[in-house]
């Protein structure tokens, strides 16, 4: 769902809440470094949160590339199928 406005693509993705502070990261280190590296705008739109408890990220490409707008994406995903991966081991653990 890529949108443009002038020079600028926009996406949006869902994040669930279990994730959001390792995406956020550390005083929001995480999505300060993935938008500087890939020269994109991120921000949570919390008000809009679904029935899914997952809060919106809209990424936006500072130089209108959707390749970077990809990358952050690719990113996010990672990130929270490493927390996944994460906490389903500590659940087996306590078992």
């Amino acid at each position: 769902m890529y949108v443009t406005h002038r020079d600028n693509v926009s996406d949006m993705i869902w994040v669930p809440a279990h994730a959001m502070g390792r995406v956020i990261g550390k005083g929001g280190r995480v999505l300060e470094e993935l938008g500087k590296e890939n020269d994109c705008k991120l921000q949570f739109n919390r008000q809009n949160e679904n029935e899914n408890q997952e809060t919106p990220l809209v990424i936006t490409s500072l130089k209108g590339d959707k390749g970077d707008v990809e990358e952050v994406i690719k990113a996010v995903h990672a990130i929270v199928s490493y927390h996944h991966l994460e906490n389903h081991k500590i659940h087996e653990h306590t078992m």
